[in-house]
């Protein structure tokens, strides 16, 4: 049977923003309906909204089927939209709880079990990318706490060692590591800081997936619940300044300390594998989509 056609548009965007970059939500579309994009909102069927405005909880929505992108550390009324794609925890009928580092396509991502003997071969301690200090003015009125710890962190274990920071805050290297540099630079370093800006719920990004992805142990600070989709033996879980710089020195220190935390799952569970946490959602996707253009012609 031929597909329906539906017309797709954006709202609140960032410059940079391309379809692709919410390419979860396009597929599970396109597994029901030929998609068409339209700048056209008055033609569209459905709008895809981000979160790029500082009124965005008080901005009119069209009469369309409404779907949030809403993976920024910002509080959002989710009850305003059709459906909404966030990594929160809340469990409400019109969500889709997928965090954001699925869309990045993360190989480690798509097994349980790797099988991978992977032992180092690196040539630099640690490692540091990070592109704004204090997060992003847009969304003032949410803490940044994780940028402060991750700063301060930062600080210490760079007075003790040199940590090479690549981005633009506290860069030390002489050089910003381009976009296409970015897996060659991490791969390099035995451990990588990657503390979330903020522990807000559901907000668990690409982050420590990056340094998985290249072979290099993650320092990590987020949300509680975040660690439900990762196995707390492949990766350096922050407690405290103190005691997280004295567990990244001994195991940078020991070899097979080391290689065994290198060599760990790094999902908790087989259901977190991509394929599996995707299909999960598709019934409740289809449900709902499905409901509205039929009561909705």
């Amino acid at each position: 049977m031929k597909k329906k056609i539906k017309y797709v548009s954006k709202m609140f965007m960032y410059k940079e923003f391309n379809y692709r970059h919410c390419n979860i939500i396009i597929n599970f579309l396109e597994n029901i309906y030929e998609i068409k994009f339209t700048d056209n909102i008055d033609e569209a069927d459905i709008v895809i909204h981000g979160v790029w405005s500082k009124n965005i909880n008080k901005v009119t929505l069209p009469k369309k089927f409404n779907i949030l992108w809403g993976y920024e550390s910002i509080n959002i009324n989710f009850n305003r939209y059709n459906l909404v794609f966030s990594g929160t925890t809340l469990d409400k009928p019109n969500i889709i709880n997928i965090p954001l580092f699925y869309y990045y396509g993360f190989n480690c991502v798509n097994s349980f079990k790797l099988n991978i003997n992977k032992t180092y071969n690196k040539t630099d301690f640690c490692c540091f990318l990070v592109s704004n200090e204090n997060g992003y003015d847009i969304f003032s009125e949410t803490e940044f706490k994780g940028c402060q710890l991750r700063n301060n962190f930062f600080k210490k274990l760079n007075s003790i060692k040199k940590v090479n920071s690549g981005g633009k805050v506290f860069n030390n290297i002489n050089e910003i590591v381009p976009k296409s540099k970015t897996k060659e630079f991490i791969s390099k370093h035995k451990f990588m800081i990657c503390f979330e800006n903020s522990d807000l719920d559901g907000y668990i990004t690409e982050k420590i997936f990056q340094a998985f992805e290249n072979n290099t142990i993650p320092i990590y600070w987020g949300n509680k619940n975040n660690y439900r989709f990762l196995n707390e033996n492949a990766f350096i879980k922050y407690s405290t300044c103190e005691e997280t710089i004295k567990k990244v020195l001994d195991i940078d220190s020991n070899d097979i300390l080391y290689n065994k935390m290198l060599n760990n799952n790094i999902l908790s569970d087989e259901k977190f594998v991509l394929k599996n946490y995707l299909d999960s959602y598709i019934p409740k996707f289809n449900s709902i989509i499905k409901s509205y253009f039929k009561n909705n012609l």
